[in-house]
């Protein structure tokens, strides 16, 4: 199993020794086989460019923070995800921690973190759908 690394708004930077940095980014509930699929993609392009794979996944889920969202039950708990996380070539897995303040970033923010977490992240594979930032206005066109 990958080992899990809690991540906030703080100053701590994952560099990975200086090696190229692919990430997927998302919810992941149910991780059912258009995340796979995204999964190997992103392992498969670190792989090809001698970096690193890596999965930035929320706690608590996100839906369970908005104001605005409908709470759902999620369909598998966080123990089952990570497990199915852990059958893959993972070089990583962080947890970022949802919150109000978090939730309140925009959508330039938000990669503005990324990139200042993650310094040489070069790639990141997101479902067609994903959204980003506060009101959820950010996606993968900006």
């Amino acid at each position: 199993m990958v080992e899990v690394t809690k991540i906030f708004l703080d100053d701590v930077v994952h560099d990975f020794f200086g090696k190229p940095l692919f990430m997927t980014i998302g919810t992941f509930d149910g991780v059912h086989i258009g995340h796979e699929k995204l999964i190997s993609s992103m392992i498969e392009q670190a792989k090809n460019s001698g970096g690193v794979a890596v999965v930035e996944t929320f706690l608590p889920y996100p839906r369970m923070v908005l104001p605005t969202a409908q709470p759902k039950p999620m369909i598998f708990g966080i123990e089952k995800k990570y497990e199915i996380f852990g059958t893959h070539a993972l070089d990583g897995l962080f947890e970022q921690k949802f919150d109000d303040q978090f939730s309140k970033i925009s959508p330039s923010g938000f990669v503005t973190f990324l990139q200042r977490k993650f310094p040489t992240l070069c790639g990141i594979s997101v479902g067609e759908d994903f959204k980003f930032g506060h009101g959820q206005v950010g996606d993968i066109k900006i």
